[in-house]
């Protein structure tokens, strides 16, 4: 591309550019010329009379004149769609072969999630009242203290005073009324009263057949709770093995070896629930 930059007049070569509609930067090599201002008045002096300007002979004369665009000009767009088997060799170079410990179960981690469901449900079993005071009950409760909440084992200490009362002693007696508030708005049906001695003492209702049978359902619900969820972890196991068969990382009959551990886990985990829910349906009806 040819740029005019007439000596002696102070125009930028991108001011020229766009004055003769001329494209700055085009692919290739760029070649400046400079005229003179006699030759440019010169070429314009000799325009023959015609349609045309004299800024299009003075073009012309310079080498400026326009012209089509040429390929390194165009601009193409769009290109063509991988197909399912190129796209298939690609994923195969971004992801080599894996090794064994990577698509095996974590059968450690399997355990330790399964168990977890476990305590959770033992947590909440421990705070289903029974008619008799009972500590457990009080677990779930936090206490609100300004902006930030705590578990009441960490702001008092909770004991049993007689079969149906529980003693519940603040580390700070500050916090006897929030201690009070806290275990109301627990939605465990308790109604505290702080006594003369800053102590709360938390009223445990004797229980009805309604309620015993109400807290059975209750119960016989969360185990279904823990049991689904323990099986869930069973199935992303199940899902790890099957993603090692198909890459060829096991062989069949290690497979199966691995189906029934894993199975052995999960039912050990579902018959400690079982234990769990037995021993609480024992309790209640002693009530």
């Amino acid at each position: 591309m040819v740029v005019v930059a007439p000596r002696g007049i102070g125009l930028p070569v991108p001011a020229l550019c766009r004055f003769f509609r001329h494209p700055q930067g085009t692919a290739g090599a760029v070649a400046v010329r400079y005229l003179s201002v006699q030759t440019l008045v010169a070429s314009a002096a000799i325009v023959p009379s015609g349609r045309h300007s004299a800024l299009h002979w003075t073009q012309r004369a310079a080498g400026l004149e326009r012209q089509p665009p040429t390929a390194h000009q165009c601009r193409w767009y769009g290109s063509k769609k991988k197909g399912k088997k190129h796209h298939k060799e690609e994923e195969e170079e971004k992801e080599p072969g894996e090794s064994e410990a990577d698509v095996l179960p974590d059968m450690d981690a399997t355990k330790e999630h399964m168990n977890h469901c476990l305590e959770r449900f033992a947590t909440e079993l421990r705070a289903m009242r029974a008619g008799r005071a009972n500590p457990g009950i009080l677990d779930r409760v936090r206490v609100t203290l300004g902006h930030e909440s705590a578990p009441l084992s960490d702001v008092a200490v909770v004991t049993i005073k007689d079969a149906q009362n529980l003693l519940v002693l603040a580390n700070d007696p500050d916090h006897k009324t929030a201690i009070d508030t806290s275990i109301r708005n627990a939605n465990l049906g308790l109604n505290p009263r702080i006594d003369k001695n800053n102590a709360i003492i938390v009223p445990v209702p004797k229980s009805t057949k309604e309620s015993r049978d109400k807290m059975v359902k209750q119960v016989e619900a969360l185990a279904e709770r823990t049991r689904m969820s323990v099986r869930k972890y069973r199935q992303d196991a199940m899902k790890q093995l099957k993603a090692a068969a198909k890459s060829g990382a096991v062989s069949k009959d290690e497979v199966k070896t691995w189906e029934k551990d894993i199975q052995t886990v999960t039912d050990n985990f579902v018959d400690k629930v079982k234990d769990l829910v037995a021993a609480k349906t024992q309790e209640i009806e002693k009530t």
